[in-house]
Protein backbone atom coordinates (compact mmCIF):
# COMPACT_ATOMS: atom_id res chain seq x y z
CA UNK A 1 0.00 0.00 0.00
CA UNK A 2 1.26 3.46 -0.95
CA UNK A 3 0.18 6.92 0.14
CA UNK A 4 -0.16 9.68 -2.46
CA UNK A 5 -0.12 13.30 -1.26
CA UNK A 6 -1.15 16.10 -3.64
CA UNK A 7 -1.81 19.82 -3.35
CA UNK A 8 -4.95 20.50 -5.35
CA UNK A 9 -6.12 23.71 -6.98
CA UNK A 10 -8.36 24.30 -9.97
CA UNK A 11 -7.07 21.28 -11.92
CA UNK A 12 -6.50 17.62 -11.08
CA UNK A 13 -4.43 16.74 -14.17
CA UNK A 14 -1.05 16.48 -12.42
CA UNK A 15 -2.44 14.23 -9.69
CA UNK A 16 -4.08 11.90 -12.20
CA UNK A 17 -0.85 11.68 -14.22
CA UNK A 18 1.05 10.64 -11.12
CA UNK A 19 -1.53 7.99 -10.21
CA UNK A 20 -1.15 6.58 -13.74
CA UNK A 21 2.65 6.84 -13.73
CA UNK A 22 2.88 4.80 -10.53
CA UNK A 23 0.11 2.37 -11.56
CA UNK A 24 -1.98 3.20 -8.48
CA UNK A 25 -4.13 0.34 -7.20
CA UNK A 26 -7.07 -0.15 -4.88
CA UNK A 27 -4.84 -0.68 -1.83
CA UNK A 28 -3.40 2.84 -2.12
CA UNK A 29 -4.58 5.94 -0.26
CA UNK A 30 -4.74 9.62 -1.23
CA UNK A 31 -4.42 12.87 0.70
CA UNK A 32 -5.18 16.09 -1.18
CA UNK A 33 -4.54 19.45 0.48
CA UNK A 34 -5.90 22.88 -0.34
CA UNK A 35 -6.44 26.26 1.26
CA UNK A 36 -9.59 26.71 3.33
CA UNK A 37 -12.28 27.41 2.41
CA UNK A 38 -12.10 25.35 -0.78
CA UNK A 39 -13.63 27.25 -3.69
CA UNK A 40 -15.98 25.58 -6.17
CA UNK A 41 -13.28 25.09 -8.81
CA UNK A 42 -11.11 23.24 -6.27
CA UNK A 43 -14.04 21.11 -5.11
CA UNK A 44 -14.77 20.20 -8.74
CA UNK A 45 -11.11 19.25 -9.28
CA UNK A 46 -11.15 17.10 -6.15
CA UNK A 47 -14.39 15.40 -7.22
CA UNK A 48 -12.85 14.63 -10.61
CA UNK A 49 -9.73 13.24 -8.90
CA UNK A 50 -11.96 11.12 -6.64
CA UNK A 51 -13.87 9.71 -9.61
CA UNK A 52 -10.64 8.77 -11.37
CA UNK A 53 -9.30 7.18 -8.20
CA UNK A 54 -12.52 5.23 -7.67
CA UNK A 55 -12.26 3.83 -11.19
CA UNK A 56 -8.93 2.34 -10.12
CA UNK A 57 -10.57 1.04 -6.95
CA UNK A 58 -9.15 3.57 -4.46
CA UNK A 59 -11.80 4.47 -1.90
CA UNK A 60 -9.66 6.12 0.79
CA UNK A 61 -9.40 9.69 -0.55
CA UNK A 62 -9.04 12.57 1.91
CA UNK A 63 -9.33 16.30 1.26
CA UNK A 64 -7.64 18.48 3.89
CA UNK A 65 -8.57 22.16 3.94
CA UNK A 66 -5.85 24.16 5.69
CA UNK A 67 -6.89 27.58 6.99
CA UNK A 68 -3.37 28.96 7.05
CA UNK A 69 -0.35 29.43 4.82
CA UNK A 70 1.94 29.32 7.85
CA UNK A 71 4.74 26.85 7.06
CA UNK A 72 4.81 25.14 10.46
CA UNK A 73 1.03 24.78 10.62
CA UNK A 74 0.84 23.25 7.15
CA UNK A 75 3.58 20.72 7.98
CA UNK A 76 1.96 19.88 11.33
CA UNK A 77 -1.43 19.36 9.64
CA UNK A 78 0.07 16.95 7.09
CA UNK A 79 1.96 14.95 9.73
CA UNK A 80 -1.09 14.89 12.00
CA UNK A 81 -3.27 13.51 9.19
CA UNK A 82 -0.63 10.89 8.45
CA UNK A 83 -0.73 9.79 12.10
CA UNK A 84 -4.53 9.66 12.05
CA UNK A 85 -4.44 7.26 9.11
CA UNK A 86 -2.39 4.89 11.31
CA UNK A 87 -0.69 3.24 8.33
CA UNK A 88 2.77 2.04 7.36
CA UNK A 89 2.92 2.61 3.60
CA UNK A 90 5.64 0.99 1.52
CA UNK A 91 6.09 4.34 -0.23
CA UNK A 92 4.90 7.93 0.22
CA UNK A 93 4.60 9.75 -3.11
CA UNK A 94 4.41 13.54 -2.87
CA UNK A 95 3.65 15.46 -6.06
CA UNK A 96 4.05 19.23 -5.69
CA UNK A 97 3.08 20.00 -9.28
CA UNK A 98 -0.52 21.10 -8.80
CA UNK A 99 -2.29 23.41 -6.39
CA UNK A 100 -0.94 26.44 -4.60
CA UNK A 101 2.83 26.95 -4.74
CA UNK A 102 2.81 28.09 -1.11
CA UNK A 103 2.37 24.44 -0.12
CA UNK A 104 5.38 23.15 -2.10
CA UNK A 105 8.06 23.71 0.55
CA UNK A 106 5.81 22.38 3.31
CA UNK A 107 5.12 19.22 1.32
CA UNK A 108 8.82 18.73 0.64
CA UNK A 109 9.68 19.21 4.31
CA UNK A 110 6.88 16.85 5.41
CA UNK A 111 8.26 14.17 3.12
CA UNK A 112 11.77 14.82 4.42
CA UNK A 113 10.61 14.43 8.03
CA UNK A 114 8.81 11.18 7.20
CA UNK A 115 11.96 9.90 5.48
CA UNK A 116 13.81 10.57 8.75
CA UNK A 117 11.37 8.10 10.29
CA UNK A 118 12.43 5.47 7.77
CA UNK A 119 9.65 5.84 5.19
CA UNK A 120 10.46 5.81 1.49
CA UNK A 121 9.29 9.29 0.52
CA UNK A 122 9.45 10.18 -3.16
CA UNK A 123 9.14 13.78 -4.34
CA UNK A 124 7.62 14.33 -7.80
CA UNK A 125 7.81 17.59 -9.77
CA UNK A 126 6.08 17.61 -13.15
CA UNK A 127 6.86 20.25 -15.80
CA UNK A 128 4.17 22.47 -17.26
CA UNK A 129 5.23 21.37 -20.74
CA UNK A 130 5.28 17.78 -21.98
CA UNK A 131 8.62 18.59 -23.67
CA UNK A 132 10.42 18.25 -20.33
CA UNK A 133 10.93 15.22 -18.11
CA UNK A 134 9.31 14.70 -14.73
CA UNK A 135 11.72 15.03 -11.80
CA UNK A 136 11.65 12.26 -9.20
CA UNK A 137 13.71 12.22 -6.00
CA UNK A 138 13.76 9.63 -3.23
CA UNK A 139 14.19 11.78 -0.12
CA UNK A 140 15.98 8.93 1.65
CA UNK A 141 18.68 9.25 -1.02
CA UNK A 142 18.97 12.92 -0.09
CA UNK A 143 19.55 11.89 3.52
CA UNK A 144 22.18 9.38 2.48
CA UNK A 145 23.92 12.00 0.33
CA UNK A 146 24.13 14.29 3.34
CA UNK A 147 25.68 11.42 5.28
CA UNK A 148 28.37 10.51 2.73
CA UNK A 149 31.59 9.49 4.44
CA UNK A 150 35.08 10.77 3.61
CA UNK A 151 36.00 7.76 1.44
CA UNK A 152 32.89 8.23 -0.74
CA UNK A 153 33.70 11.91 -1.18
CA UNK A 154 37.26 10.98 -2.10
CA UNK A 155 36.02 8.61 -4.81
CA UNK A 156 33.68 11.31 -6.20
CA UNK A 157 36.55 13.80 -6.33
CA UNK A 158 38.83 11.27 -7.98
CA UNK A 159 36.23 10.38 -10.62
CA UNK A 160 35.76 14.10 -11.31
CA UNK A 161 39.48 14.53 -11.98
CA UNK A 162 39.87 11.25 -13.88
CA UNK A 163 36.50 10.54 -15.47
CA UNK A 164 36.15 7.16 -17.10
CA UNK A 165 38.44 5.50 -14.54
CA UNK A 166 37.88 1.80 -13.89
CA UNK A 167 37.54 0.23 -10.47
CA UNK A 168 41.07 -1.12 -10.75
CA UNK A 169 42.45 2.32 -11.62
CA UNK A 170 40.65 3.95 -8.71
CA UNK A 171 41.93 1.23 -6.42
CA UNK A 172 45.50 1.97 -7.50
CA UNK A 173 45.15 5.76 -7.25
CA UNK A 174 43.54 5.66 -3.81
CA UNK A 175 45.58 2.73 -2.53
CA UNK A 176 42.41 0.88 -1.50
CA UNK A 177 41.45 -2.74 -2.17
CA UNK A 178 39.41 -3.45 -5.31
CA UNK A 179 36.64 -5.02 -3.23
CA UNK A 180 36.29 -1.88 -1.09
CA UNK A 181 36.13 0.36 -4.17
CA UNK A 182 33.61 -1.97 -5.81
CA UNK A 183 31.35 -1.83 -2.74
CA UNK A 184 31.58 1.96 -2.59
CA UNK A 185 30.84 2.26 -6.30
CA UNK A 186 27.75 0.10 -5.82
CA UNK A 187 26.53 2.40 -3.02
CA UNK A 188 27.17 5.56 -5.05
CA UNK A 189 25.35 4.11 -8.07
CA UNK A 190 22.29 3.41 -5.93
CA UNK A 191 22.32 7.09 -4.92
CA UNK A 192 22.52 8.08 -8.60
CA UNK A 193 25.82 9.89 -8.01
CA UNK A 194 27.90 7.89 -10.48
CA UNK A 195 27.35 5.70 -13.52
CA UNK A 196 29.38 3.15 -15.43
CA UNK A 197 29.40 2.99 -19.20
CA UNK A 198 31.40 1.77 -22.15
CA UNK A 199 33.22 -1.49 -22.74
CA UNK A 200 35.58 -0.96 -19.85
CA UNK A 201 32.74 0.08 -17.54
CA UNK A 202 34.40 3.44 -16.95
CA UNK A 203 33.07 5.46 -14.03
CA UNK A 204 31.55 8.92 -14.50
CA UNK A 205 29.70 11.40 -12.30
CA UNK A 206 26.00 11.93 -12.94
CA UNK A 207 24.50 15.44 -12.82
CA UNK A 208 23.65 14.82 -9.17
CA UNK A 209 27.19 13.61 -8.55
CA UNK A 210 28.55 16.82 -10.10
CA UNK A 211 26.29 18.81 -7.78
CA UNK A 212 27.60 16.95 -4.72
CA UNK A 213 31.16 17.55 -5.94
CA UNK A 214 30.55 21.30 -6.20
CA UNK A 215 28.87 21.37 -2.80
CA UNK A 216 31.94 19.75 -1.27
CA UNK A 217 34.00 22.68 -2.54
CA UNK A 218 31.92 25.17 -0.56
CA UNK A 219 33.87 26.49 2.40
CA UNK A 220 31.77 26.29 5.55
CA UNK A 221 31.55 29.15 8.05
CA UNK A 222 31.65 27.02 11.17
CA UNK A 223 29.09 25.38 13.38
CA UNK A 224 25.47 26.51 13.31
CA UNK A 225 24.72 28.67 16.32
CA UNK A 226 22.39 27.16 18.86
Amino acid sequence: MRLFIFPIGFHEDFAIRTLNKFSASKEDKIIAITLSPAVNATKNAFNSLSLNAQRIGISDINLIEIDSTDFSKVVMTIIKKFNELNIIPEQIIIDTSGGLRIFDLALFFSGFLLSLKGFKSTLIIQPESANYETTSLDLRDLLNILRLDASSIEIINQVDVNEGSTIEELSAKLNVADKTIRNKISELKKLNLIMQKGRGQGIYLTDLGLLVKELNKVQGIGEIDE
